[in-house]
C-alpha cells in the first residue's frame, strides 16, 4: 500500500510500517481490519509520519456534486446520506479497472458489526436501544439502495456492496468543517502588485500605500472566505484518506490527523513518543460502546463515552414506583405529568452517562412527580423552577425511584457471565465467529452494566 501512495504524491516517513493486525488487550487499539500502521523505528512526539495530498482522498458533504462519471439525478444524490455518497465513490473506484489500487484492495471485504447479525444475536446484547437502532439502520439503507437501483449507471451495485461501501465510509472516514482549498493565486497577484508599485512609483498609477492597503483587504478577504465563512455555515465534509485511514482507534491515541489549508492535504502526526513496533492509533472521538459496536464492530473496555438509554419517564411503571415509595407520593398528581408532556420530558429516553450519571433534567421531571401540592404550588406549578433540590424529603425519593429502575435494568442485562437472550442468540451448533461474537456481547452487557452501577453509586 505505502508505494502505491508514494507514486501518488504521498509521503510516508521511513519510520512507519504497515502490518498485520493482532489480538489486542483492553488497553490497546481496536484491530477493525488485518491492516494497521505501526512504528518501524523510535518515532518523536511530533513527528508527521504520513502526508496525503487532498486529491486521493474521497470526499462528501451536503453540497457536494456527483462524481463526473456518474449519471445520477441531482435530487436523488442530494437526497443520499454522506456515507452513501461515499459508498457510490468506493463503487466507482472498484468499477474502474484501468490501473491497480493498492489502497483499495487491502480494504476488509466485510466488517462484521451488528448489522449482519441475526434477530437473536441483536437480542443477545440485553440492550434494546441498540437492537432498534441498527433494525432502523438496516431499513433506511434497504431504502436508499432502492432508491439507487433507479440510476442506469449503478446498475452493476449490489446491495451488499453498496452496505460494504457505507460501512466502509462509517468506520474510516474523518470529518472536518467545509472549506475552500488554499489558493496561492490572489497573494501572487496582490505581491507582485506591491512589488510593481515599490520599484516603479507611480508608474502604475497607484501608490505603495494604496496597493499595501489593496493587499491587506485581499487578506481579510481571504481569511474571510475560508476560514470565518466555513464556521458560520456550520456545513461539514466526511473524508477517506487513503492509508490514514487505517489506523485503528485508542482511548489515548498515539497520534492524530490534520488538514493542512496552505499544502492541500491530510498529515498524520504523532501525540508521544513511540517505540519500533508500537501501533499508529488515533481517536475516533467521544463515542459510546453503542456506536463502536454498531458501525466499527468492537467495544472499548472502560470506556469514558459510555452511555446508557433508560426508558423514557412515559414507559415507567408508575404504579411499581409507588409501591416502592411506600405510598409516600402519589405519583403524577394533577396536572404534573402534563406540564411534563409540554416541557418534552416525558417521551425522550433517558440518558445515563459515566460523567454526570442520570441526565439532571430528568431528576428535575422526578422532583416534579414526587412533590407535595405545597412545593408544586409554592413554585408556581412551572417545571422549571424544579431544577434546583426541593428538599430532603423530595430528594431521597427521587433517589429511590432511580435505585429501582437503574436496578431493573441490571436485573435485564443479567449477571457476569450469563449469556444473553436465547443463548446468545446462537444454536446448539456453533456458527463460524460465533465464540466472537459472544464475547463481544459479554463484554458490551459488562460495560452497559458498568455504566449503571456507577450511577446507581452516585446516589
Amino acid at each position: 500500500m505505502l508505494p502505491w501512495l508514494s507514486s501518488r504524491g504521498a509521503k510516508a516517513s521511513p519510520k512507519l510500517a504497515v502490518g498485520p493486525s493482532s489480538p489486542a488487550s483492553s488497553s490497546d487499539a481496536v484491530p477493525d481490519t488485518d491492516v494497521l500502521l505501526r512504528a518501524a523505528s523510535p518515532v518523536t512526539a511530533g513527528d508527521v509520519v504520513m502526508n496525503v495530498p487532498s486529491s486521493l482522498a474521497l470526499v462528501a458533504s451536503p453540497s457536494s456534486p456527483p462524481p463526473a462519471d456518474l449519471q445520477i439525478d441531482g435530487r436523488i444524490w442530494s437526497a443520499l446520506p454522506w456515507y452513501g455518497k461515499l459508498s457510490l465513490q468506493l463503487h466507482l473506484r472498484a468499477s474502474d479497472g484501468s490501473a491497480p489500487d493498492g489502497w483499495a484492495a487491502c480494504l476488509p471485504p466485510q466488517l462484521d458489526t451488528p448489522f449482519h447479525w441475526t434477530a437473536g444475536q441483536l437480542r443477545g446484547l440485553r440492550y434494546a436501544p441498540l437492537a432498534s437502532a441498527v433494525l432502523d439502520q438496516v431499513r433506511k439503507w434497504r431504502e436508499d439502495y432502492q432508491m439507487l437501483r433507479t440510476v442506469p449507471a449503478l446498475s452493476s451495485l449490489t446491495f451488499p456492496a453498496y452496505v460494504r461501501g457505507c460501512e466502509l465510509a462509517r468506520s474510516r472516514a474523518f470529518s472536518y468543517p467545509r472549506r475552500p482549498a488554499f489558493s496561492a493565486v490572489p497573494f501572487a497577484t496582490t505581491g507582485l502588485l506591491v512589488a510593481a508599485c515599490a520599484a516603479f512609483p507611480g508608474a502604475l498609477g497607484v501608490s505603495l500605500d494604496q496597493a499595501a492597503n489593496g493587499a491587506a483587504v485581499v487578506l481579510c478577504a481571504v481569511v474571510a472566505k475560508d476560514f470565518i465563512a466555513p464556521k458560520i455555515a456550520g456545513e461539514t465534509e466526511y473524508v477517506i484518506v487513503p492509508g490514514i485511514d487505517y489506523c485503528n482507534h485508542a482511548g489515548e491515541p498515539a497520534a492524530e490527523v490534520r488538514k493542512e489549508y496552505f499544502s492541500d492535504s491530510y498529515s498524520l502526526g504523532a501525540l508521544r513518543d513511540l517505540r519500533a513496533g508500537d501501533e499508529v492509533s488515533i481517536s475516533y472521538g467521544p463515542r459510546s460502546n453503542d456506536q463502536l459496536l454498531q458501525f466499527y464492530g468492537f467495544v472499548l473496555e472502560d470506556n469514558e463515552h459510555d452511555t446508557y438509554s433508560l426508558p423514557p419517564l412515559a414507559e415507567w411503571d408508575l404504579a411499581a414506583l409507588e409501591a416502592r415509595l411506600g405510598g409516600a407520593a402519589e405519583l403524577g398528581g394533577g396536572d404534573r405529568l402534563e406540564k411534563l408532556q409540554r416541557a418534552g420530558l416525558l417521551d425522550q429516553a433517558v440518558l445515563v452517562t459515566r460523567k454526570v450519571g442520570v441526565d439532571p433534567a430528568v431528576r428535575a421531571a422526578l422532583r416534579v412527580l414526587v412533590s407535595t401540592e405545597e412545593e408544586w404550588g409554592g413554585r408556581a406549578q412551572a417545571v422549571g423552577n424544579f431544577v434546583g433540590e426541593v428538599g430532603g424529603a423530595n430528594e431521597g425519593m427521587v433517589d429511590e425511584m432511580l435505585r429501582a429502575v437503574v436496578g431493573w435494568e441490571i436485573q435485564k442485562i443479567g449477571k457476569e457471565g450469563e449469556e444473553g437472550g436465547e443463548g446468545g442468540g446462537f444454536g446448539k451448533k456453533e456458527e463460524e465467529g460465533g465464540a466472537g461474537k459472544r464475547d463481544l456481547m459479554s463484554l458490551f452487557r459488562g460495560e452497559k452494566r458498568r455504566v449503571l452501577k456507577e450511577a446507581l453509586a452516585r446516589l
